[in-house]
């Protein structure tokens, strides 16, 4: 055990840095104030309320309204952490603000989007179990940084500097750290989806991984229907290796089966409850930010907005930080799109890792297409199942392109990182939440 911490001591760097500055974020972010975090946390009141899942209704949405429609194993596993605390009176914090700028970074003013008469030094039972399940959203952003890690080291790097980029590029960015210290459960589906795609590398020299990377993404899937995407490069790793029909179909099997022991009885209910297996259609209609008709190129048109909410967009749309700091992200974005067709090109460069990465990026780039272009509103952090495949793609390439520059390289982009998430943790988000509402 010793060996093992000496011999990745920059991981556990990396982790207390990143559990620190996720505390920097938990303490900046009034309650209720994070990206949906207030119908999140609804899901979890109604749940432990009613002992059953919420049922997603247009005339009664209640406090979850359209993530009553979210698979529920982040609840459940929430829900954990309000035992022995009272939620009774819970609705009294959904005190929504009549003229709250959501959206609209451009307005003076406090960003609240709920109106709270909450004492700081004497928070609510119900505040109280918010900061328990935002504690635990922590722990499992350090679960998707650690998975990270070791998914880069997949690739057998020639620099240490390679996995510290990787993990760093998870964990320091500023969206990520201001998601997965919020009740959110984008926080379950980013290390759950990382560990998916280190099963599946692990089952190219062990196919009995796959069984592991069945299980692992059946429980992604039952966290959020975007996992659905990870079934994209498992089917790339069953059909890789040239072998006969009844080969495949046994590794085919791996995948496959554990996803349906565990997830089917969900689509069963969204149909017996909703008329639709994936329940898209009432999450539309209780949310009411439909587009008036289908836009193929939404996401092309609205990429700005997209790739600043990937690297940091706080509050409700409503805090942002200044235009340089996204020039430099829009910079680290091209890279990273260049990486992907860069490292197509090497013939150096590992096929199956590359495919297996790509895959995923992709399947879940294209779902988030499709998505907005019935939905108004493109969020960057939509792609967050893919963070780490992304982070590892980028730390590969600077490893191919850097080669002894590569440490001052992968050093330079962390502590840009490291620096804007201190500033947006200690003083552009608590800057724009004066705690009294008048």
């Amino acid at each position: 055990m010793i060996e093992f911490f000496k011999q990745h001591k920059w991981l556990w760097a990396i982790l207390m840095a990143y559990a620190a500055l996720a505390a920097i974020f938990c303490e900046a972010t009034p309650a209720l104030e994070a990206s949906d975090e207030a119908r999140h946390f609804g899901y979890v009141i109604e749940l432990v309320r009613q002992g059953e899942l919420p049922r997603a209704r247009i005339d009664a949405p209640g406090l979850a309204r359209q993530e009553a429609t979210q698979p529920p194993l982040y609840y459940a596993l929430a829900a954990l952490f309000t035992r022995g605390v009272s939620l009774a009176g819970a609705e009294k914090m959904y005190r929504w603000r009549p003229d709250n700028p959501v959206g609209r970074a451009d307005l003076p003013g406090h960003k609240h989007m709920w109106l709270s008469s909450e004492n700081k030094a004497e928070p609510s039972a119900a505040i109280k179990a918010l900061y328990r399940i935002r504690w635990f959203s922590i722990f499992l952003g350090g679960i998707a940084v650690f998975a990270t890690w070791f998914l880069c080291l997949e690739f057998k790097p020639w620099f240490i500097h390679t996995p510290v980029l990787a993990s760093g590029l998870v964990a320091f960015n500023p969206m990520f750290l201001f998601i997965t210290s919020s009740v959110n459960n984008d926080a379950l589906i980013m290390p759950l989806s990382c560990l998916a795609l280190l099963a599946l590398v692990k089952s190219l020299k062990r196919p009995a991984w796959l069984w592991g990377a069945g299980i692992i993404t059946a429980l992604a899937v039952m966290t959020k229907l975007s996992a659905l995407t990870l079934f994209l490069p498992g089917m790339i790793v069953v059909w890789h290796k040239k072998a006969d029909l009844f080969s495949v179909v046994r590794r085919g099997l791996g995948l496959l089966v554990p996803a349906a022991l565990i997830c089917g009885w969900w689509f069963v209910r969204n149909w017996l409850l909703y008329g639709e297996v994936l329940a898209n259609e009432i999450h539309r209609k209780i949310a009411g930010n439909a587009r008036s008709a289908l836009e193929p190129l939404a996401l092309l048109k609205e990429w700005d907005g997209f790739v600043k909410s990937f690297w940091g967009v706080f509050g409700g749309f409503n805090i942002v930080f200044p235009d340089w700091v996204y020039y430099v992200f829009f910079g680290l974005s091209a890279f990273s799109l260049a990486a992907v067709f860069i490292l197509r090109a090497r013939r150096d460069a590992d096929r199956i890792y590359y495919w297996i990465l790509t895959s995923q990026v992709g399947a879940n780039l294209g779902a988030v297409a499709v998505w907005t272009s019935v939905l108004w509103g493109s969020q960057g952090r939509l792609v967050f199942p893919s963070l780490g495949a992304i982070a590892c793609l980028f730390a590969w390439e600077q490893d191919h392109w850097s080669g002894p520059k590569g440490p001052a390289f992968s050093g330079a982009v962390l502590l840009f990182l490291l620096g804007v998430s201190l500033w947006a943790g200690l003083s552009i988000i608590p800057g724009s939440y004066p705690w009294v509402v008048l």
